[in-house]
């Protein structure tokens, strides 16, 4: 009996540890579709997608700064989707190696929450630079750990009506500026890294890995039993 107890002290964390990491990559894939389903929802309701529905939007007010127009439309689209309380501050989120976010000006543009408690963060798009605006999702709300690249992911819809996820896909005919490089593949490695702290835009690349379940250094790996800590 002591062995037993044993044995189930030293692997149950984690067994616990990779039902929640199970757990939180089925929540993001269900949270992609549904990012992709709202757009397609856009491109009928509108005849644009959410990019150039902001586009538009800031156009019609007289601005490069969209201000609450996309995030206003899109809760619509969600199921109880209510305004977050202060928002753009809403909780402390952390980076990917744990430290807390140093700026929130990335997720200052709108919040909104669903029936299911994920929150939404917006950063507006701008027509003149161009890039499409940024779309960081909580996929499990207020439950910890809050992290970039565990539960929290950002994701960006595209002009072409697609919606990626931050990381390695990204194509400068997309107009996704957002790392200010055309080294775009190694950049996003950059921010889904451990040994880069940046306690700024840490694990802001890890979207793209996270949804293909790809470790960002070795594609043979798993990024949810592999790469995470």
């Amino acid at each position: 009996m002591g062995i037993v107890g044993v044995v189930a002290v030293v692997t149950m964390p984690n067994l616990i540890n990779n039902l929640q990491r199970k757990e939180l990559q089925v929540q993001l894939k269900k949270t992609y579709n549904e990012l992709t389903q709202i757009n397609q929802k856009f491109m009928l309701d509108f005849g644009m997608n959410m990019c150039e529905y902001e586009w538009a939007y800031a156009a019609s007010i007289g601005s490069s700064f969209s201000g609450n127009g996309l995030p206003l439309q899109f809760s619509k689209y969600l199921v109880k989707g209510n305004e977050c309380i202060n928002r753009g501050n809403y909780y402390a989120m952390k980076v990917l190696t744990g430290e807390n976010l140093t700026d929130m000006q990335l997720f200052d543009d709108g919040c909104y929450t669903d029936a299911l408690g994920r929150t939404y963060y917006f950063e507006y798009a701008n027509q003149f630079i161009p890039k499409c605006p940024m779309i960081t999702v909580d996929v499990n709300g207020l439950k910890k750990p809050n992290r970039m690249g565990y539960d929290i992911f950002i994701f960006r819809p595209t002009k072409d009506g697609r919606v990626i996820g931050m990381g390695k896909d990204y194509k400068e005919h997309d107009n996704i500026v957002f790392f200010g490089s055309v080294d775009y593949l190694n950049k996003a490695k950059k921010y889904c890294n451990y040994d880069v702290i940046d306690t700024i835009r840490g694990g802001f690349g890890c979207t793209y890995y996270a949804l293909a379940d790809k470790h960002p250094f070795d594609e043979t790996k798993s990024y949810w039993k592999d790469f995470l800590k």
